[in-house]
């Protein structure tokens, strides 16, 4: 009979997941939590290309790029307060919390950033609360 691990992965360029840290370790309090950051430039970067990409469908008034540059950086403000703030409700021994570039480069690290809801590590089934 195969073992459940419920695995919580918080991506830090996911503004969800990651300022609702509070609620996964209510509804999840046995759950192993992964945060998996980057560099704040690197998150910075991606977020201006998702704005220059993607915001623009949803704009009712288009905004000046000073005006998405101030959102982009509250934003990740927000984000962070709240994953400082909030990441000690997870009890002790599960979060785990790697770097980006430790997951692109270490392939057993790697493993764990997929875009699937239920990955397979060492015969055991591991279900993702969030996708990265």
């Amino acid at each position: 009979m195969e073992e459940e691990i419920l695995f919580a992965v918080i991506n830090q360029t996911s503004n969800s997941c990651t300022i609702f840290v509070w609620v996964l370790a209510q509804l999840f309090p046995k759950a192993q939590f992964i945060y998996m950051h980057r560099h704040p430039i690197d998150v910075f970067v991606s977020a201006a290309n998702m704005a220059d990409t993607t915001y623009w469908y949803s704009y009712l008034n288009t905004p000046t790029d000073d005006e998405v540059l101030d959102f982009i950086i509250s934003q990740y403000s927000i984000m962070m307060r709240h994953y400082l703030r909030d990441r000690s409700l997870i009890p002790d021994g599960n979060l785990i919390e790697v770097g980006f570039d430790e997951v692109t480069k270490d392939p057993m690290v790697g493993i764990i950033y997929q875009n699937r809801c239920i990955l397979r590590c060492n015969d055991m089934s591991i279900k993702s609360s969030s996708y990265v």
